[in-house]
């Protein structure tokens, strides 16, 4: 059999573990003939198997040139290459496939309407889930699609009317990294001490860390103990992730969100261990491993009271309006005063992992 995967589009750093880490599980099927159109970065080329033939490509110019790629350069591959499938892993495939095809899902904005995260996105990304939208409404016939998470599969079809038999569920795995590296951040970098909050995400419009700075604004209503939270926001993600970190400097509030900026995955473990609490104020979500990690370090959570939440963390969480301050700072200060809710929270994370 030879499958060719289309991966051009995932180039940030859990994306392209994604890749890495089932183009290396599918070599191992050695009468399977794998062809891996990649992006042209450094990884790539220590990707290297006998099975496998990897071409590289820049990323394509503009929209236009996204769907010339899709839908000319895609298909004219696999008809050259007399390929059996094709899997394409950024959410969309071509209109006219020249074999099986297997989209992998992974957009939340597909399948869910959230006025306040739409409402900061760009043209580009707007006109994006336009399109996104309507290729789902118009879904090739011998196309599959592949979703993480129970919440994302029930959306699909009720929203696009897709055969359930053409959904499938395939969480991917998260490796936890070992827990004995020291904290970056220790009681003694604070003067007093304060309970920390962690929001470990990269700016996005979803992500919504503007509601943690409004609740820290107004705790002191709801509990006389302190409390910070470190964010990791790298101002070069997007003019609105710059504005967003000027705006806590302007306002003089860096000291209640440090921002420790982006995380390599080697340092994920001081960085968990650097918090008391993990809160996630997010809007939607696909798949996010921030909550298994979370419960692998031991910390309560903190999240929006959303489906996909619900699904991830049941009753391993502590959930909260995302689009309320009062509500998720009444939800920091009952975590903060209450040990005992706590304690019950990571025991229920802990037993969630195991399961």
């Amino acid at each position: 059999m030879k499958l060719v995967i289309e991966a051009v589009g995932l180039r940030s750093g859990g994306a392209k573990v994604l890749v890495a880490n089932l183009i290396s599980a599918l070599t191992e099927f050695t009468n399977c003939e794998l062809v891996a159109v990649l992006p042209d970065l450094p990884e790539t080329a220590s990707i290297s198997r006998k099975n496998l033939k990897i071409l590289t490509f820049g990323k394509p110019t503009g929209l236009i040139g996204r769907h010339r790629f899709l839908n000319a350069t895609i298909p004219d591959l696999c008809s050259s290459e007399k390929a059996d499938a094709l899997l394409c892993l950024g959410n969309f495939g071509p209109l006219k496939p020249p074999c099986p095809l297997v989209i992998m899902l992974q957009n939340a904005y597909v399948l869910y309407r959230e006025a306040m995260a739409e409402r900061e996105q760009t043209l580009r990304s707007r006109a994006v889930l336009a399109y996104a939208r309507w290729f789902y409404r118009h879904l090739p016939a011998q196309a599959h699609i592949v979703v993480q998470t129970e919440v994302m599969s029930k959306r699909l079809v009720s929203r696009y009317a897709v055969a359930p038999e053409r959904v499938h569920v395939i969480p991917t795995l998260q490796f936890m990294p070992a827990t004995d590296s020291k904290p970056f951040v220790t009681d003694s970098d604070t003067s007093p001490p304060v309970f920390k909050f962690l929001c470990l995400a990269a700016y996005c419009h979803h992500k919504n860390p503007r509601v943690i700075l409004e609740a820290l604004k107004i705790l002191h209503r709801y509990t006389h103990k302190k409390a910070l939270c470190l964010i990791t926001i790298s101002a070069e993600t997007c003019s609105q992730s710059r504005r967003f970190l000027d705006r806590i400097q302007e306002e003089g509030l860096s000291h209640l969100m440090p921002n420790l900026g982006p995380v390599p995955w080697a340092d994920l473990a001081r960085v968990y261990k650097s918090a008391d609490a993990l809160i996630l104020p997010t809007l939607l979500e696909a798949r996010t491993f921030t909550y298994e990690e979370a419960m692998h370090f031991g910390l309560p959570i903190l999240t929006s009271d959303r489906d996909f939440a619900r699904e991830c963390c049941g009753r391993a969480a502590m959930y909260f309006d995302p689009l309320s301050p009062s509500s998720v700072a009444r939800a920091m200060a009952k975590i903060m005063d209450e040990s005992n809710l706590r304690d019950e929270l990571v025991r229920e994370g802990r037993l969630l992992l195991k399961q």
